[in-house]
C-alpha cells in the first residue's frame, strides 16, 4: 500500500468514514490519531527495551513464564516449520519470551519479533498486542491495518492465555499474551483435564479445587479411621478439610474458630463436631479434656494461616502426634520449637494439592462421601459479585461462608 493511500485511509476513518475493515482496527486507528497523536505517514521500527528494564519485566512475569514455556515449546514445534515466531508479551506489552528461528534471529529483532520488544498500542500504534492490551479483546491484525507502515509486512494474532479456571493468567496484574501468525485461543493439556459426571451438579463442581486442598490436608496429616483429630479454621478449606476428615472416618472431630456464626454453622454440618472459640477457650486444654486419657489429639490441621492457630495445633496434639499446615502466612511465624522437640511432633507443609487429586475428589463429592455442597451459604449474580459477595465475605463476623457466583445470572 502506498504511503499517500493509507494515510488518506485512516484520515477517513478518523473523521468516521467506512473503510471496510474490522471495526476493532478502526477504532484502533482512531486512539492512534486523537490520543497517542502518532503519524501514519511515518515509518518507525521496533523499539527494543534495553537489558535492565527487560530484565525488571521478565522478573514481573517470571512465574507466568514458567508455567506457559513447555506448552509454548510444544505449541512452536508444529509451526516453525512454516516459519512462524510466537511472542509472549506481559500487559504493557512488552516481549518477555520469544520463539523462533535462531538463524533469523537479526532479520526477527528488526521487524519486532524479538525478545524486548515494546508493542504497545501507544508508541507501535496498531498492532496485535497493543490492540488487546488496549480493549481486552482477541484480535488479528492483517498487514495494512497497522497503523505504521513498518509493521504493513506483517500478519498478527494476539489471543489471552487462561488458567483452567477460564480466567487471564495472573488476574489484572498480568495479562499474559500470545503473539504470533496464527490464532490459538486456548493451550490446556489433557491431563489438566478432567470430565465432570453427570452425577455431580455445577456447584458441587465448583467446589472440587478448595475440597481438593482440604483432602490433600487431612493425607497429609496421616489420618487414620478413628483419628482424633483438631481443625483451626471455619473458613470455606477449614469448613471442608473438617468434611474431609470425617470421610476419612477420623473421629472425634474439633474446630477452633473466632468466628461465633461459623463455629455454630459448622456444627449444623456435623453436629458431633466440638467447637472452641480461642478468645474464651484453650484450645489445647479443650481438646485434652475430650481425648482418652487427656493427652490431646493426634492430628492437628491449620487452615487458617494464622500464628496462634498453628500455636494452638501444636498444644493440642499429643506426643509424636502430627501437625499439618495447609494456610498461608504473609510472614515469618515465631514457634515454640523446643515444645516441637520435645513432644517429638512431627510437622508437616500441606501446599494446595496435587495434580492427581481431582478425580478422586470428584468421586467423593459424587458418591455423597464428602459433601462438599454444605459449605454454600449464599448464590448470587455476577453483577453483585462485590456487594453481596466480597464485601459480606471479608467481615469479621460474616454469617456466610461460601458464595457462589452465577455468571449467567
Amino acid at each position: 500500500m502506498a504511503v499517500l493511500d493509507h494515510v488518506r485511509e485512516v484520515e477517513r476513518a478518523g473523521l468516521c468514514g467506512a473503510t471496510g475493515r474490522d471495526d476493532y482496527a478502526v477504532q484502533s486507528w482512531r486512539r492512534c490519531l486523537t490520543e497517542y497523536r502518532l503519524d501514519p505517514a511515518a515509518k518507525c521500527e521496533a523499539v527494543s527495551l534495553p537489558e535492565g528494564r527487560l530484565k525488571e519485566h521478565r522478573q514481573q512475569t517470571e512465574a507466568t513464564i514458567m508455567i506457559t514455556r513447555s506448552g509454548l515449546d510444544r505449541l512452536y514445534d508444529h509451526v516453525s516449520g512454516q516459519d512462524y515466531v510466537l511472542l509472549l508479551a506481559d500487559r504493557q506489552g512488552i516481549v518477555v519470551e520469544y520463539f523462533g528461528d535462531p538463524r533469523q534471529s537479526r532479520e526477527l529483532q528488526r521487524a519486532g519479533l524479538y525478545l524486548g520488544t515494546d508493542w504497545a498500542e501507544t508508541r507501535a500504534g496498531t498492532c496485535a498486542v497493543g490492540a488487546y492490551t488496549a480493549t481486552g479483546e482477541v484480535l488479528t491484525i492483517h498487514q495494512s491495518d497497522h497503523f505504521d507502515l513498518f509493521h504493513t509486512p506483517l500478519s498478527c494474532t494476539a489471543t489471552p492465555i487462561h488458567n483452567t479456571a477460564g480466567a487471564l493468567r495472573g488476574g489484572m496484574a498480568e495479562a499474559t499474551i500470545v503473539y504470533d501468525y496464527i490464532v490459538y485461543d486456548y493451550i490446556v493439556y489433557d491431563y489438566n483435564v478432567e470430565k465432570i459426571p453427570d452425577s455431580l451438579s455445577d456447584e458441587e463442581a465448583a467446589l472440587v479445587e478448595p475440597a481438593a486442598v482440604a483432602v490433600y490436608s487431612c493425607d497429609r496429616g496421616g489420618l487414620r479411621v478413628g483419628s482424633s483429630v483438631l481443625v483451626t479454621g471455619a473458613e470455606p478449606i477449614g469448613s471442608l478439610t473438617l468434611l474431609a476428615a470425617r470421610a476419612a472416618g477420623a473421629g472425634p472431630l474439633f474446630l477452633a474458630d473466632l468466628n461465633v456464626s461459623r463455629l455454630a454453622f459448622a456444627w449444623t454440618v456435623l453436629p458431633d463436631t466440638t467447637t472452641f472459640n480461642p478468645k474464651r477457650d484453650d484450645n489445647g486444654e479443650a481438646v485434652r479434656a475430650a481425648t482418652e486419657g487427656g493427652v490431646g489429639c493426634d492430628v492437628a490441621l491449620e487452615c487458617v494461616g494464622n500464628e496462634h492457630g498453628l500455636k494452638a495445633c501444636l498444644d493440642a496434639v499429643h506426643k509424636q502426634g502430627v501437625v499439618a499446615q495447609s494456610g498461608l502466612y504473609r510472614h515469618e511465624n515465631p514457634l515454640d520449637w523446643f515444645e516441637v522437640t520435645f513432644k517429638d511432633v512431627d510437622l508437616r507443609g500441606a501446599w494446595a494439592y496435587l495434580m492427581h487429586y481431582w478425580p478422586r475428589v470428584i468421586r467423593l463429592i459424587a458418591s455423597g462421601a464428602l459433601p462438599a455442597a454444605k459449605i454454600v451459604t449464599g448464590r448470587i449474580n455476577l453483577k453483585d459479585a462485590v456487594a453481596q459477595g466480597l464485601e459480606n465475605l471479608l467481615d469479621p463476623a460474616a454469617q456466610h461462608l461460601k458464595i457462589l457466583i452465577d455468571l449467567n445470572g
